[in-house]
């Protein structure tokens, strides 16, 4: 009687539980939000980032051209660099498509810092082709 009162127990404990397992495997797991991208439009632009939350700049460079990227480092104590990357949309072994380079940078403090990059040329003394600047004011 008493094995078959402790079955009765657990197979409604069970049963009650089921339902909650179900909601728990519905949920979605939450989703990080996206940094924030700046492209070559928003080159001389002043933008506000928050200390903590990543942000990109991420621009187009040609360098089937040669040309090349350059970031001229920004206030250290202000932006830390967490990453860079290039990408491309050939699919190898094509040469060609877009290719972009990002830099992920993570605000540190509060204070102002400003990001520069200049593309320079392939041709001999590497002229400047293009540049990029923005300045970032970082709050708590």
């Amino acid at each position: 009687m008493r094995t078959r009162a402790l079955a009765l127990m657990t197979t409604t404990a069970l049963a009650s539980v089921a339902p909650l397992a179900a909601v728990a495997a519905a949920t979605p797991a939450p989703v990080a939000a996206k940094p924030v991208v700046y492209h070559q439009k928003d080159s001389g632009r002043t933008v506000k980032a928050s200390v903590g939350k990543a942000f990109e700049v991420r621009l187009e460079v040609c360098a089937d051209c040669g040309n090349s990227l350059r970031l001229i480092a920004p206030n250290a104590r202000v932006l830390r660099l967490e990453h860079t990357s290039v990408t491309s949309t050939a699919k190898p072994p094509a040469v060609g498509g877009e290719e972009f380079e990002t830099w992920t940078f993570k605000p540190k403090n509060p204070g102002s810092a400003a990001i520069r990059v200049t593309q320079r040329s392939a041709e001999k003394g590497g002229k400047v082709t293009k540049r990029f600047a923005l300045k970032v004011h970082v709050i708590k």
